[in-house]
């Protein structure tokens, strides 16, 4: 029994998995956190604001391609789920930037009422607090109902396998909600903060003032965008490539693999 399990882990550790192509994805990343990087340097530019937003946007993408690269090394051989799920969510933190940030960063960064600030960011940040407390929930009833551990998780006598390519396909055909939904709700809350804007702050929509309404646009969509991507690959990936795997290596003593 222990020389044919030696054998399945050699044949585990030599079979392709996504670690594999971890190299390739911190060599996209790299053009993605570029791209945000140049958006916001030149935007906030224009606003004659602080340089931080640009300064953020390059150190989390300096950082993501630093963990991927680092997982690939460190990870490639013993291919612990639970590390996958941690590299796999510093991978997401670009797209996330590219797609889901101009809302925050507009509203941090940008010369406008220090009041205006936060009667937007703070229930921007309780509704996606809100939102990711829903989704989580979502997930623990959809293991309990559709049996997902006995599904996702294959059980040996010395380790609990993840097959990537299977249990990733089970997962992405749970029921997911639509944020999307919420654009209605977002653009009549958003509406009277432009008119806010306007009344307080006339000056800052002329043009030498910087481009406040390409960035409250691109605000009204990466706000649901975010939601969404937080939920369905950032949430997604922590509940069941790290948060059930720590689980189920707590209660059964084994270490849970990626499997191809």
């Amino acid at each position: 029994m222990t020389l044919t399990s030696n054998r399945e882990d050699e044949t585990i550790g030599l079979e392709r998995t996504r670690i594999d192509d971890h190299l390739q994805a911190a060599a996209l990343t790299l053009p993605l956190g570029g791209l945000v990087t140049l958006v916001y340097f030149a935007g906030f530019s224009r606003f004659g604001a602080s340089e931080l937003p640009w300064k953020i946007t390059a150190s989390a993408t300096f950082l993501a391609i630093t963990v991927l690269v680092c997982h690939y090394f460190l990870n490639r051989r013993a291919r612990r789920l639970i590390w996958e799920g941690v590299a796999a969510m510093f991978a997401l933190v670009p797209t996330w930037l590219l797609m889901g940030s101009c809302w925050l960063f507009y509203f941090i960064f940008a010369p406008m009422p220090h009041w205006l600030k936060w009667i937007t960011l703070v229930p921007c940040a309780l509704g996606t607090v809100y939102w990711l407390r829903i989704v989580w929930k979502d997930y623990a009833r959809d293991v309990d109902r559709l049996h997902l551990v006995q599904r996702l998780y294959r059980f040996d006598e010395q380790r609990i396998l993840y097959p990537g390519a299977d249990s990733d396909m089970i997962v992405a055909t749970l029921r997911q909600r639509n944020p999307f939904i919420w654009l209605p709700v977002w653009a009549i809350s958003l509406a009277p903060l432009i008119g806010a804007l306007a009344l307080s702050s006339i000056e800052h929509f002329e043009s030498p003032s910087g481009p406040h309404m390409v960035f409250l646009v691109l605000s009204f969509f990466s706000f649901p965008m975010s939601l969404w991507m937080l939920a369905y690959f950032g949430l997604r990936t922590v509940y069941f490539h790290v948060y059930l795997p720590f689980k189920l290596e707590a209660q059964t003593k084994k270490k849970v693999i990626l499997a191809p």
